[in-house]
């Protein structure tokens, strides 16, 4: 019994050249590699995302969402009168070697937060003349070399018309801590209320300057859960700093979540906290802040939406922050 074998059927040679000619451009247009759904495209990274652990904020060092953020400042320790300088806000010996040697497990650069609303007085008086602020200076760099910190984050916030001295202080610590290998960092909490071109000088001392813009919207008031962007006032907020000195490139968008103070701040949602990391990136800002970090989870369950909002815009390999930071 024989098998009857069939010609091949083959198209006729135009439909091909036709085909090609369709399907080589269409290739060229949307390789196949590189085709991807839309909400899966990756955010534009920010220069760095530097946020605020304060002492009163009772979370486990592993409990911390870690792959948020570049910087962590430890907020905070405080000056005294005669330049002294100590561990304030809640933090102890035991707390602070926890948190730095968990920090520096996932690869992120811990600070040592001096200062914090009030401390206006102590600073005033522990800067008045060149031996005080040595002494400041001396007391501020031996317990950040204590702890192990990679720099020091000031947080002089009542000025008092010192602008002069509020200069000197970063000027005189930048030239000590340039001394110290590997170099550390300086970073400051800053507003355009306490700004002017004086105390704009010390950019040219600083890694970071980080707005405390926490109540200035990126998205329309009354429609957070949208998402829809209105820039109008966080443009006039960062551009004030710009117009008295300081370079985009220096400056940090902050980022508040703190939905429980007297006068709530307005980023407690992730659709707010990643308009705020859009619009740092669509106009050439260095980075974003955040405060009050322990307000994310507490308002949501003990879940970290806004983290991991921002988490897409973290300069990390992964960038993607996991539920309550594990």
């Amino acid at each position: 019994m024989s098998i009857e074998t069939r010609p091949s059927v083959r198209p006729p040679i135009f439909i091909l050249l036709f085909a090609s000619r369709i399907a080589l451009p269409l290739l060229l247009l949307f390789p196949l590699n590189s085709v991807v759904l839309a909400d899966k495209v990756a955010a534009p990274k920010v220069g760095w995302v530097t946020a605020y652990w304060a002492g009163w904020a009772r979370i486990s060092p592993q409990e911390m969402p870690w792959k948020t953020y570049t910087h962590l400042c430890i907020f905070s320790a405080t000056p005294d009168t005669r330049g002294g300088c100590k561990l304030a806000m809640g933090w102890n010996d035991r707390r602070v070697k926890a948190a730095v040697a968990e920090g520096h497990r996932n690869g992120v650069k811990v600070l040592l937060c001096v200062g914090g609303g009030g401390e206006g007085r102590n600073f005033v008086a522990s800067t008045a003349n060149a031996a005080l602020r040595a002494t400041l200076i001396k007391n501020t760099i031996a317990l950040m070399k204590q702890y192990g910190f990679d720099g020091i984050d000031m947080d002089w916030e009542e000025l008092q018309g010192k602008y002069a001295e509020y200069v000197a202080l970063h000027k005189e610590l930048r030239q000590e801590l340039d001394k110290i290998k590997p170099r550390p960092l300086l970073t400051a909490a800053i507003a355009n209320w306490m700004f002017n071109r004086t105390t704009a000088e010390i950019r040219r001392y600083t890694d970071q300057l980080n707005n405390m813009s926490y109540w200035t919207r990126a998205v329309k008031a009354g429609a957070v859960k949208s998402g829809a962007m209105d820039t109008a006032d966080i443009a006039k907020d960062m551009q004030g700093l710009v117009d008295k000195g300081v370079p985009k490139e220096k400056l940090g968008v902050g980022i508040g979540l703190d939905y429980e103070e007297r006068r709530a701040e307005v980023d407690c949602d992730p659709k707010a906290c990643a308009a705020k990391c859009r619009f740092a990136n669509d106009n050439g800002y260095g980075g974003v802040m955040i405060w009050a970090i322990e307000k994310d989870a507490k308002k949501f369950g003990g879940q970290y939406p806004c983290h991991q909002a921002i988490s897409a815009f973290t300069p990390r390999a992964g960038g993607a922050s996991t539920d309550k930071g594990k």
